[in-house]
């Protein structure tokens, strides 16, 4: 099973971080679909904001992730592949929804929450754990 996890979790990786950065690219679409005829420069502002915060902080939890998962440390822990595959996966299910169907920004929240906070909560337990606990002789 570790034959065929391992390589999917990297192209699940690769792929939500791809679609991140292309909702990144194309906000203002998203943006718009949030402002429904009560368009104001303010308002616009900081609702763009917020995207762009948002997906500085799945950036960072990427990062995180794939630190985890190049150096070795959460590789071989089975259920931390499977957290990352499942919730990847979601993202990459309903980030391409989000982008083809155009959206709200607003529901970017819930995907960054389920799909990038969860699987980097797990990778800093892992990271706690091998790192505090597990002594090498």
């Amino acid at each position: 099973m570790r034959l065929t996890v391992i390589p999917t979790r990297f192209i699940v990786l690769i792929l939500h971080l791809f679609l991140t950065i292309i909702v990144l690219w194309g906000r203002s679409q998203n943006i718009d679909a949030c402002m429904r005829g009560r368009y104001s420069t303010g308002g616009y502002n900081t609702r763009d904001k917020q995207l762009i915060i948002g997906a500085s902080f799945s950036f960072a939890l990427f990062a995180l992730e794939f630190g985890g998962f190049l150096t070795a440390f959460s590789i071989i822990v089975n259920w931390q592949n499977i957290i990352s595959l499942l919730c990847h996966g979601t993202g990459i299910l309903v980030l391409s929804f989000y982008i083809f169907d155009v959206w709200c920004s607003d529901l970017y929240w819930y995907v960054f929450g389920f799909c990038c906070v969860l699987p980097g909560l797990t990778e800093i337990a892992v990271w706690i754990r091998r790192l505090l606990f597990d002594r090498y002789t």
